[in-house]
C-alpha cells in the first residue's frame, strides 16, 4: 500500500466552508481540489459512512479514497498498486473496504485496504472477448443492492462492439453471475439511475446522446430507449441523478477547451446549470455530488494524450459547492 499525501486539507476546508451560487445563478466554477495528475480518473463516488470520495486511476491502475473530515486530516492514498488489471469502475458494498470491482476483463469483490480477493470473478459469458484494448468501463448499482450495472470501452477497434452487463449475487452459491442487457454498444457512459430508479440512463459516447431506458427493478432488464441529450460541445462522459432527478453530465472535449459539467432536465434536454472548470483542462470524465449535505460536486480528470504544458492540472480532482442535493450510492448487497 502506497500513501500520498497531497497537502490538500486547506483545500477541503476551503470547498466545504464555501456558499453555493445564488438562487437562480445558471453556472459556477470548479476549484482544484488534489493535483494527483491521473492518466484516466473515473468512477468517482461519495461512500456517505465513512464521509470519503473514492475514485479509480483505470490506466495509472491506482484507487484513491480521499477523508473529507476525520483527526488524521486529509489524505489520498493508493490503497492498492495493481500489477495486471486495470480497476475501471466498482461499487460499495454492505462490507466496509470491500467492493464490487470491475476489472478490465471481469466482476469481482475484492477488499482493495488488504489486496485480497473476496469471490471468484463472475460466471457467465466473456465481458471481454476481444481482449485489451477493449475493457469494461462505467458502471453503478442500484439503490436496492442487488445489481451492478457495467459495460464495456470497444479500444478504438473498428467494427467492435461491446455490451451492457448485469451483476447479480447468486445467494445459494454465494457467486457472483452476469448477463447482458444491452448487446452492442462502443463506449458504455453516463450510467445512473432516476430518484425512483423506473429510468436508467445510459450514453454510448460516440453517438454524443445521452439516451434514457425503462428500468425494471425487479429483473434489471431495460427496454423502451428514447432521447435525453445531444452534446455539442464534445462527448458525454460518468454522469450522476441528483435528488431532483436531474443529471450531472462530464463532458470530455478531448484539447478542444476547458470542460465543464452540465446539470441537464432530463424531460427537456435542456442545459439548466453548468459547472465550468477554472483552467484549461479539457477532458473532464466523470462526476458525483457527495460531502456531509450531498452538494458539492466532485470531479474527476484525465491526462492521457494531453500536453502537461498546455493543461497543467490534466488528470486532477476537482470540486464545487452546488447547492443541488445528491442521492446516496447504491450498495452492492453481500454475505
Amino acid at each position: 500500500m502506497s500513501t500520498f499525501v497531497l497537502n490538500v486539507e486547506e483545500n477541503v476546508k476551503i470547498l466545504l466552508e464555501s456558499s453555493p451560487p445564488s438562487d437562480g445563478a445558471a453556472s459556477c466554477t470548479a476549484m482544484l481540489l488534489a493535483n494527483v495528475h491521473c492518466q484516466l480518473g473515473e468512477c468517482i463516488l461519495y461512500d456517505d459512512i465513512n464521509d470519503t470520495i473514492l475514485w479509480t486511476d483505470i490506466y495509472g491502475k491506482k484507487f484513491y479514497k480521499l477523508p473529507l473530515s476525520g483527526t488524521d486530516g486529509v489524505v489520498v492514498s493508493c490503497t492498492k498498486r495493481l500489477s495486471s488489471s486495470m480497476l475501471c469502475a466498482f461499487a460499495l458494498t454492505t462490507r466496509n473496504n470491500v467492493y464490487l470491482c470491475a476489472w478490465h476483463n471481469g466482476f469481482q469483490l475484492f477488499d482493495l485496504e488488504t489486496n485480497k480477493s473476496l469471490s471468484d470473478y463472475s460466471t457467465g459469458e466473456d465481458v471481454c472477448p476481444l481482449q485489451l484494448p477493449t475493457r469494461l468501463n462505467d458502471g453503478r448499482c442500484d439503490s436496492s443492492g442487488r445489481r451492478f450495472i457495467c459495460g464495456g470501452y470497444f479500444g478504438e477497434k473498428p467494427n467492435a462492439y461491446m455490451k451492457v452487463f448485469k451483476v447479480e449475487l447468486n445467494k445459494k452459491k454465494n457467486q457472483l453471475v452476469h448477463s447482458s442487457i444491452l448487446d452492442k454498444i462502443q463506449v458504455t457512459n453516463s450510467l445512473c439511475f432516476s430518484p425512483d430508479e423506473s429510468k436508467m440512463y445510459l450514453a454510448d459516447s460516440p453517438t454524443r446522446q445521452i439516451h434514457v431506458h425503462d428500468y425494471n427493478k425487479e429483473t434489471g432488464e431495460i427496454d423502451n430507449k428514447r432521447l435525453v441529450y445531444t452534446e455539442s460541445l464534445g462527448v458525454p462522459d460518468g454522469s450522476c441523478c441528483d435528488a431532483q432527478g436531474y443529471i450531472w453530465n462530464a463532458v470530455w472535449r478531448g484539447g478542444a477547451g476547458p470542460s465543464m459539467v452540465h446539470r441537464i432536465d432530463p424531460n427537456t434536454g435542456e442545459i439548466v446549470f453548468t459547472v465550468h472548470m477554472p483552467d484549461s483542462t479539457s477532458q473532464v470524465s466523470c462526476c458525483c455530488l457527495g460531502g456531509k449535505d450531498l452538494d458539492v460536486l466532485f470531479i474527476t480528470t484525465a491526462s492521457e494524450g494531453r500536453d502537461g504544458e498546455k493543461e497543467p492540472h490534466a488528470g486532477g480532482i476537482y470540486a464545487a459547492k452546488v447547492g443541488f442535493k445528491g442521492r446516496k450510492e447504491g450498495r452492492f448487497v453481500v454475505t
